[in-house]
């Protein structure tokens, strides 16, 4: 069968492919152990916060007069150009 030639390529061959056992649950179970294993204990692990330090609610204020201020100098930047005189 891998040396009958295909119709609409008469140079090619057909090659079989058949699938391979893979290993089963057993196997799988009597493997060896991963070469890095976490070690640190659960209680040294902490907690990480998610919102970041310049959202968070005693920041807040800050963070909005300096985005404020930015915002405020790149459009009059922009608006008035470099060598302007606005």
């Amino acid at each position: 069968m891998a040396s009958e030639p295909v119709p609409h390529r008469p140079d090619a061959e057909v090659v079989p492919v058949r699938a391979t056992e893979t290993g089963t649950e057993v196997e799988l179970a009597g493997a060896q152990p991963p070469a890095y294993l976490d070690l640190t204990p659960a209680d040294a692990m902490r907690r990480r916060p998610i919102i970041p330090v310049g959202l968070r609610r005693e920041n807040l204020r800050g963070t909005v007069t300096q985005q404020a201020g930015l915002r405020w100098h790149q459009t009059s930047y922009t608006a008035c150009g470099p060598r302007s005189t606005c």
